[in-house]
């Protein structure tokens, strides 16, 4: 007597080649997919806070008497800007200023630590240079 006729060997065949996700594949992906977005959560605000930075300080161009302003007054522009915009990764410390031929170096170098998990941190590094020319 014959068990099982063609159909049963056929269902059997297309079950054997099938592959797909596990359970254990599933929750690994699921916790590298909730790593990955617990990191870009972390570290988002830092570039923001950064981008932030810069437009304040590119704010300074549109300053038409930057020119005749101290050390201690763009730098005390620049600190109300911050604050208003509620910055504190930067301070009037972490920027150099220098004058030549009318033009006004700042040179902006902080770091940033964040911590994202447990005893994991990240840290990022700015270095900018910007021109300030008054108008």
């Amino acid at each position: 007597m014959r068990l099982g006729g063609p159909s049963e060997c056929r269902s059997r065949r297309s079950a054997a080649g099938q592959s797909g996700l596990t359970l254990v594949g599933f929750l690994i992906l699921m916790g590298l997919g909730g790593f990955v977005a617990l990191f870009a959560v972390r570290v988002a605000p830092i570039y923001i806070d950064h981008y932030l930075i810069r437009t304040t300080v590119d704010s300074l161009n549109k300053d038409p008497d930057i020119e005749s302003k101290s050390r201690e007054e763009i730098l005390g522009l620049l600190q109300n800007r911050w604050d208003i915009n509620n910055i504190e990764t930067i301070k009037p410390k972490d920027v150099k200023m220098s004058r030549e031929d009318g033009v006004i170096k700042l040179h902006l170098k902080y770091d940033v630590t964040k911590n994202v998990v447990g005893n994991l941190d990240v840290l990022v590094r700015f270095d900018d240079l910007f021109l300030i020319k008054s108008k």
